[in-house]
């Protein structure tokens, strides 16, 4: 594969979690009706990814959604 390829795919799957992360933003606010900053919608998502990937369970299998669900009930 070339740099260029990386780089390309690199940045494509950027913006997919920022994607995803602006989704779990949009679906508190629709579902549960609870304004919740963008930035904050944000660094939960990413923080939950990260602990579902540290914990070497296969797709976070859980640790994913408790994590979500502990920060967020902080807010």
């Amino acid at each position: 594969m070339s740099a260029e390829c990386c780089e390309y795919c690199s940045s494509f799957l950027r913006h997919c979690y920022l994607a995803e992360g602006i989704g779990v933003w949009w679906l508190l606010a629709a579902l549960v009706g609870h304004l919740l900053l963008v930035a904050t919608a944000l660094f939960v998502y990413a923080f939950a990814l990260l602990v579902g990937g540290l914990l070497f369970l296969p797709s976070g299998l859980g640790s994913r959604e408790a994590t979500m669900i502990g920060l967020l009930s902080l807010y």
